[in-house]
């Protein structure tokens, strides 16, 4: 990958954050990361002009979030990104300790581009975050102009 893949992760338990960030580090990662705690803080950073520029959504690869969030959970971000035309595009992976069926099966009904159990073991979940930073640094990106809202 030539350039960083830009993530925005989504994640209320700091010590996760940190052990993303380790797997980053160790493991050499060409990854841009920006940290969010909540759902509505993502929604916010991905629907509002960044320091000048774009909305944080043109500046994006990727959103990592957690199943389990304060006030709105991950499933709730998830559906809102896929309800606004604008961020319906951007893929959006779930990153959670559940693997109850109920849970992934009600991400990918409402659009996930992929669900990842966190592992307690830290080499498999280095393992995960780097296999999903290789794919997505790879996968072609959707169409994000006006042109694919047409249908």
């Amino acid at each position: 990958m030539s350039r960083a893949l830009r993530i925005l992760l989504v994640e209320d338990e700091p010590v996760d954050v940190m052990a993303f960030q380790r797997v980053v580090r160790k493991r050499a990662l060409n990854v841009d990361l920006t940290v969010v705690e909540s759902a509505e803080a993502a929604l916010d950073f991905l629907r509002e002009p960044q320091a000048g520029r774009a909305a944080g959504f043109e500046t994006l690869d990727l959103v990592l979030a957690d199943l389990r969030l304060p006030r709105l959970s991950g499933l709730d971000l998830l559906e809102e990104t896929k309800r606004d035309e604008r961020l319906r595009p951007l893929p959006l992976v779930m990153v959670s300790t559940s693997t109850q069926s109920s849970d992934v099966e009600m991400a990918y009904t409402l659009g996930a581009a992929g669900y990842f159990a966190k592992s307690l073991d830290f080499e498999e979940f280095a393992n995960n975050i780097e296999s999903i930073c290789d794919f997505w640094s790879r996968a072609e990106p959707a169409t994000r102009s006006d042109a694919a809202y047409s249908a």
